[in-house]
């Protein structure tokens, strides 16, 4: 039975509230189709006029992003939609440099480094003007397509192994049944945790004394690592699992394991802003991906597309009382990220409540 929501939405199955105030936009909001535009543009509006928003974030892959259509025309059309709603969120907006310098900041405790549009927007009008990509926008798309191959090719090799594997070791596929239906509690954290300390090692320079004990008993607190963690894995099981066990074995899981090329490339862009709490994307998957994760209490960010956003976005720090049905809801989700032991459930209802009201502490 589908849930009683889902119909309305593109890909939520509910209503969301938003519990952190900043927002972080994906490549693929922006588009040359007009009336896109104009859908984007009205969430803007909602955004900017709620008392309770905070920034509104950027990375700079994003651009790259935007300006990676071969077609030239395409691309300075882009870079002008681009141009017009980050000026709209004026002193606002703020734009991010990659997913390393944020990890070295969490792992230090320091604020996210960021600048405003100044950053990007000399570039980006003198492109705009001259018809072609000039400064740093031509040579961030000449390097990014470059790595985009280099990103494609190593992942396609790693993919092709895995399958091998899986094809030929039974241990390989019996762990796999048993690991993919408890990614999405705390047991996640322990499925990732290798990648969460290669990044960490990485980082090792901000803070040497950091463990990975420390970050997984504290994962809250690292949100850049562990969103760029689960989201990696995940895509690891999706190239491994055959399409036909996907269907017949991970039923429940199926729109979450379906594999993409770019699903490395999503994890670090939703990892480089995973501080913030709503990603505005219009990849249904990754909406998905990112809201089940966050229902199991591991990351920090909901995933919204444009238009479910329109509909279904709950501001922070909004002032409307719950429906009993929104809190019977959220005090499941607790009861389930809890491990579902019982005995807790007016504790799961008070703190459902609380969230919903005041936002989680």
């Amino acid at each position: 039975m589908p849930a009683p929501f889902a119909q309305h939405f593109e890909a939520l199955d509910r209503p969301r509230r938003v519990d952190r105030a900043d927002v972080l936009f994906d490549s693929n909001v922006f588009s040359v189709n007009d009336a896109a535009e104009q859908k984007l543009h009205a969430l803007t509006e909602l955004l900017l006029n709620h008392p309770g928003q905070g920034n509104f974030w950027f990375s700079l892959m994003t651009l790259t992003e935007i300006t990676a259509p071969a077609d030239g025309q395409r691309r300075i059309e882009l870079l002008k939609r681009f141009r017009n709603l980050y000026l709209r969120f004026g002193n606002r907006v703020r734009f991010m440099r990659s997913l390393e310098d944020n990890i070295k900041a969490e792992c230090a405790s320091r604020p996210h480094p960021s600048a405003d549009a100044s950053v990007v927007d000399k570039d980006t009008s003198n492109s705009i003007a001259s018809g072609d990509l000039v400064g740093l926008l031509k040579e961030g798309y000449e390097d990014w397509r470059r790595e985009k191959v280099k990103i494609r090719n190593k992942y396609g090799e790693y993919a092709k192994k895995s399958r091998k594997d899986y094809a030929e070791r039974q241990d390989i596929r019996l762990a796999l049944e048993q690991c993919v239906p408890q990614y999405f509690s705390l047991n996640g954290l322990e499925q990732c945790d290798d990648r969460a300390k290669e990044l960490l090692a990485d980082a090792a320079d901000a803070n040497p004394s950091l463990t990975l004990d420390d970050i997984k008993s504290r994962h809250g607190d690292y949100p850049c690592i562990w969103t760029f963690a689960l989201l990696a894995r995940l895509a690891q099981y999706a190239f491994t699992i055959p399409d036909v066990d996907r269907r017949q074995k991970f039923a429940s899981f199926e729109k979450l394991l379906e594999p993409h090329p770019n699903d490395f490339i999503d994890a670090d862009i939703a990892a480089t802003g995973a501080h913030c709490g709503t990603m505005i994307t219009n990849d249904r998957a990754l909406v998905a991906k990112l809201n089940s994760l966050y229902d199991a209490g591991l990351i920090r960010m909901q995933g919204f597309t444009v238009s479910d956003a329109l509909r279904g976005y709950i501001p922070p720090t909004s002032d409307r009382t719950p429906a009993h049905e929104e809190i019977a809801r959220r005090a499941y989700e607790i009861y389930l990220a809890r491990g579902g032991q019982h005995g807790h459930d007016v504790e799961d209802w008070l703190q459902a409540e609380h969230e919903l009201r005041f936002g989680k502490q």
